[in-house]
């Protein structure tokens, strides 16, 4: 088998599946009903939390999460999209982590790519469309102190978290 362009590979390949197939095939049946009772669906229930006046919640699309929040007490009120995490499959990046800060002024996700153990963190602005996302890079987790203030982390030569830092915020 360590030569995978002999003629005969193929051949004895097929024929242990064969066997195989012929052993298990008595329990067909029952591997078929376990496996149905083991399945998970692919879409995970929305998150939903209520905080400041809005709902907030994150819904599953065939593209990634979808991270939204809309004003409560108003019926013509519309969904204000967070972050669609769909375009970073393409990127072969995904998200590692979303907080909100605790004002909920401030919406903070950390992005990784596939592969990496830290990325970016950003940081978009919920009340001041018109801000520019703020980015921080080689960043492995963080958090929120307060409303300005967060935490994370930095790695060092080994790519381990190494440095914990803090910075505040403005707007």
């Amino acid at each position: 088998m360590e030569n995978l362009d002999h003629p005969e590979l193929v051949n004895y390949i097929q024929a242990e599946n064969g066997f195989a197939e012929q052993v298990m095939r008595k329990t067909k049946f029952l591997r078929r009903t376990v496996l149905n009772r083991l399945h998970v669906p692919q879409t995970l229930p929305p998150l939903t939390t209520v905080a400041h006046g809005y709902e907030y919640y994150s819904r599953t699309s065939a593209y990634g999460m979808v991270y939204l929040r809309k004003k409560l007490g108003s019926k013509d009120a519309t969904e204000e999209v967070l972050l669609n995490a769909g375009f970073l499959r393409s990127l072969n990046m995904s998200i590692r982590k979303v907080l909100l800060s605790p004002n909920h002024t401030i919406f903070a996700y950390n992005t990784e790519t596939e592969g990496m153990e830290y990325g970016d963190l950003h940081f978009k602005y919920l009340n001041d469309k018109n801000a520019e996302t703020e980015v921080l890079h080689d960043v492995f987790n963080f958090v929120w102190a307060n409303d300005g203030i967060v935490y994370y982390t930095v790695p060092n030569e080994q790519l381990r978290p190494y440095r914990v830092i803090f910075i505040f915020l403005y707007h």
